[in-house]
């Protein structure tokens, strides 16, 4: 079955738009061949709750509901909603909400903000550079946990909540030749941060050009991403596989990205060419059936429900203005919109489907 949707007609600072994922330019990757910022801990930027403008509104909601982010022109906000779409709410605000990641308890937060002080740190003035990772557990207040020359997107916990995936930018440079501002950092990267200890370590090799983004993790072990490779004058995205370790790596599917995993561990959802949404079984990801097809927008930020009977996602309006939310079965059946982002004034940006007690 094929199901086609159609469009229905605090002191912080932002003005985003775009979609999910990292959104890698490799314009913009420089020749560095160093993993990550060599300065020591005590050298580097950590901040408090107060630098981001970070205010926690109402508590988690528990059961099944859906977290998703919005780029606001005061304060980002990442909201709360149920599957029925009847009850929501707010969890935080803050000045800038990039990325973020729910653990299995579906209170345990990773998420990326901005560096208020990057020009002071680090000389850049070209605008939310620099993205660190903060962690919020339970009724604690945020803590920083990555510093650097860096910018952290694609969040994602391993089963047991110990490590945490995402893919990073490291190593920001801007200098000024014959009076053009050069910009630019290495590609997007896959790594894994350990929680206790805060180890980190590369999964993806530094190739320039070639951004790795989005990881999450199938039953065996071994992890899907996509991969963004010029290809002439445009990029060329390929859905991937590799070891847990960074090893074996193989391309799966050209024009095939955003991937997620059921969690019972049978499906695994993926968008083709953007607007095709596609599930397939882990063992033949090339074999999957077209349960959706947009003819607005691209479908992005797929999560399926904590069942594993449905899955949630934004699709892009054809205007471009933003995307609204939708949930839908996955055979295709009972396409409903959660968030209509143009009568409610939203921009949503990232979205996973939790269950918490």
């Amino acid at each position: 079955m094929v199901v086609v949707l159609m469009c229905t007609t605090s002191g912080c600072s932002s003005d985003g738009n775009g979609d999910d994922d990292a959104g890698a330019d490799a314009a913009t990757d420089t020749d560095s061949d160093t993993d990550t910022d060599t300065d020591s801990d005590a050298d580097l930027p950590w901040l408090e709750p107060d630098d981001i403008d970070f205010e926690e509104v109402d508590p988690p909601m528990s059961g099944s509901f859906i977290y998703w982010g919005e780029w606001g022109n005061t304060c980002d906000t990442l909201h709360m909603i149920t599957p029925d779409g009847l009850t929501a709410g707010v969890r935080f605000t803050l000045n800038r909400l990039w990325s973020f990641g729910v653990a299995g308890d579906g209170v345990t937060i990773a998420f990326s903000s901005v560096d208020p002080y990057q020009e002071e740190n680090w000389d850049l003035t070209i605008g939310d550079a620099v993205q660190y990772t903060w962690l919020i557990e339970g009724g604690e207040a945020p803590v920083q946990i990555t510093s650097g020359s860096i910018n952290d997107e694609c969040h994602n916990f391993a089963p047991g909540d110990e490590t945490l995936f995402m893919c990073r930018r490291a190593n920001f440079f801007q200098e000024i030749v014959d009076d053009t501002l050069n910009f630019g950092s290495d590609p997007y990267r896959i790594m894994t941060h350990v929680l206790d200890g805060a180890q980190e370590s590369w999964l993806t090799p530094l190739e320039m050009g070639i951004s790795d983004i989005g990881p999450v993790l199938l039953g065996d072990g071994s992890i899907l991403f996509w991969r963004q490779e010029p290809s002439g004058s445009s990029f060329m995205q390929s859905l991937m596989r590799m070891e847990e370790d960074g090893s074996n790596v193989e391309y799966i599917l050209e024009s095939a990205t955003g991937p997620t995993v059921s969690p019972d561990e049978t499906l695994v959802a993926y968008r083709l060419s953007w607007s095709s949404l596609v599930v397939a079984d882990p063992a033949d990801l090339t074999g999957g059936e077209t349960i959706l097809e947009s003819t607005t927008g691209n479908l992005t930020d797929l999560s399926f429900s904590p069942d594993s009977t449905r899955i949630a996602l934004l699709q892009g309006r054809e205007d471009d203005t933003c995307s609204d939310l939708w949930v839908v079965d996955v055979d295709g059946s009972n396409a409903t919109m959660l968030v209509d982002c143009v009568d409610d004034g939203v921009f949503p940006n990232g979205l996973q489907w939790v269950y918490a007690d």
